[in-house]
């Protein structure tokens, strides 16, 4: 969470991405709206049991949610 656009910010609550089922650490968001104005995230993952060299991650989208100020992705 951020003050202001300038900040500062602080972390709060449960990290937005994290592992899930087979995706594993995932990291490197990007936010964007897409043609229909929809605030989605771009981030890559592993595959479960493929993490590290000389297995690459693979790109995510998501949609971007927010409920009671509180983000959260679909994958």
């Amino acid at each position: 969470m951020c003050d202001s656009p300038l900040g500062p910010c602080h972390k709060t609550g449960s990290p937005v991405l994290t592992s899930f089922l087979d995706m594993v650490g995932p990291g490197g968001a990007e936010m964007f709206r897409d043609a229909s104005g929809a605030l989605r995230v771009a981030y890559h993952a592993w595959i479960g049991g493929h993490v590290g060299y000389p297995y690459g991650r693979f790109l995510h989208i998501g949609r971007v949610r927010t409920d009671g100020g509180v983000l959260s992705v679909d994958g």
